[in-house]
Formats: structure tokens, C-alpha cells, sequence
């Protein structure tokens, strides 16, 4: 597990999706609603587990470059890019499932 202050275990943009209906499903509990507490509970841990953000290690070499992202190459293709770079470039599109982690890194320096 990461160190608090470097890094916690899922992204910190997650933690309203976490922290919500976890405290309102002990206040469920809290208040004799065990249905309530439970599914609200279950919401608060699905979300830890969807926004989890766990170590990547990439391959050695200077060469070497870690995919962006979790999921499935479904295209590898040549588009001509005109909003930032003004070129030709090579499009991957990678479909993420709810089961792939939902963090994209920058996979190069």
C-alpha cells in the first residue's frame, strides 16, 4: 500500500464517491436501517474498489513503453491530429471495462 503522503490507493478525485455513502451507510446502520446501510456501503466500497490506483512497474529499458491504461486495444490507427500538433499521428483507442482500473498515466518521459 502507498504511503499517505505520497500517493493513497485510489485516485483522490474518488474519495466524495467513497466517503459519501459509507458515513451515510453507518448512519443507516446507525438508525436501524440494515438494508439501507448495507447497499449504501456497498456503493461506498464498489467505489474505492472502480477508482483504486495501484503501483505500476514498467518494463526495463530506455525503450520501453507502459500502456497508458488498463483495458483492450481496440484500434491502432493513422488520424491526422489538427487541434494541438497539426500532424499526422498514430491513434490507440483502448476500451476500459468497469473491472480495468480508471487511472490513465503518461506513459513515456
Amino acid at each position: 500500500m502507498k504511503s499517505i503522503d505520497n500517493k493513497l490507493p485510489f485516485a483522490r478525485e474518488g474519495l466524495p464517491f467513497i466517503i459519501v455513502p459509507l458515513a451515510l451507510g453507518i448512519g443507516a446502520f446507525l438508525a436501524g436501517g440494515a438494508w439501507l446501510g448495507i447497499i449504501l456501503c456497498a456503493v461506498g466500497l464498489f467505489s474505492a474498489w472502480f477508482f483504486r490506483d495501484p503501483d505500476r512497474t514498467p518494463p526495463p529499458g530506455d525503450s520501453a513503453i507502459l500502456s497508458p491504461a488498463d483495458g483492450t486495444v481496440i484500434l491502432v490507427d493513422r488520424v491526422q491530429e489538427d487541434r494541438f500538433l497539426n500532424r499526422e499521428m498514430t491513434k490507440i483507442s483502448i476500451f476500459m471495462s468497469v473491472f480495468n482500473v480508471h487511472v490513465n498515466r503518461a506513459p513515456v518521459t
